[in-house]
């Protein structure tokens, strides 16, 4: 099926060209966090976002790795992540003149409360078994959305979120996975990771030592970091950082100067904090911001 390019110019805010170094703005409306990139492609680490992930992909070619398994997204398809699920980038591959890959990094309870328009009230968190949608219409769906949170300032708040929302709910209705009758225990190993991984995102701002997540977990401390690598994709330390650069941009987008954001989070100083940014992001935190923002 042809899918929309997304070559549109005239509707981006402050992007540069292929060939520059790699351009990624971050926005927030209509109670999401919202991305550009552009300029040249960027070989990001394995990484997770406590959000789903969803964008109109211009690498060329678009591999990524989540599930142990490589997908393929061709230029101008949808790739998506739901939250917590690491993922990279197989090649950093190229972005040709003009481009913009468009995200959209949207909360677990606003996923929910789409999942529950289409599936009824006890509907649970939605999966999705094909991360790759190739379908003309809903690419079309969500480029206008991202487009209008963007640059439409005609757009009202509460039109936006409808529009988000109506958006949502055809992703879930034409891709999520069928509910489950009832829910399924998860595994007793899991729950052991799962209670670390919960106590670092409650305490991301302090130096928590291998012991006290341990502790928390009721496992001893080798065998709870094998246990935390296994079942969240890094080890307990990688995933503390990327869960402070996510609490960063927060507070970016807030206008709380870069030069205190890195003791707000738990960072060592502001080169630590602009190291790991980078590293995690793409692009330092000075450069993810919009003109108007910065």
């Amino acid at each position: 099926m042809t899918t929309r390019q997304d070559n549109t110019k005239e509707t981006t805010p402050d992007v540069k060209q292929a060939g520059t170094p790699s351009s990624i703005k971050g926005w927030q409306r209509a109670g999401v966090l919202l991305e550009l990139h552009a300029g040249a492609t960027t070989f990001l680490p394995p990484h997770s976002h406590p959000r789903y992930q969803i964008g109109i992909t211009t690498r060329d070619p678009g591999e990524y790795l989540c599930r142990g398994h490589v997908w393929t997204a061709p230029r101008g398809s949808i790739i998506m992540f739901p939250p917590d699920e690491v993922h990279s980038v197989v090649r950093a591959g190229g972005r040709r003149n003009g481009d913009v890959s468009r995200l959209m990094f949207v909360d677990p309870a606003t996923m929910l409360a789409a999942a529950r328009e289409v599936f009824g009230p006890a509907a649970s968190l939605p999966r999705f078994d094909e991360l790759v949608i190739q379908d003309a219409i809903f690419i079309e769906a969500f480029h206008d959305v991202h487009v209008a949170c963007a640059c439409d300032e005609a757009v009202l708040e509460h039109e936006a979120q409808a529009r988000l929302h109506r958006m949502l709910c055809l992703l879930v209705r034409g891709f999520a996975a069928p509910q489950p009758t009832a829910a399924l225990p998860r595994e007793h190993q899991w729950l052991k990771a799962a209670r670390a991984r919960d106590f670092i995102v409650s305490n991301y701002r302090d130096n928590i030592t291998l012991t006290e997540l341990a502790d928390v977990a009721h496992s001893s401390p080798f065998h709870l970091n094998r246990l935390f690598a296994r079942h969240v994709g890094m080890p307990p330390h990688a995933f503390q950082n990327q869960v402070r650069v996510e609490r960063s941009k927060a507070l970016l987008l807030e206008g709380t100067p870069i030069a205190e954001i890195a003791t707000l989070t738990g960072f060592f100083d502001q080169s630590h904090f602009t190291r790991y940014f980078r590293r995690i992001v793409g692009v330092t935190p000075s450069r993810y911001l919009l003109p108007s923002q910065s």
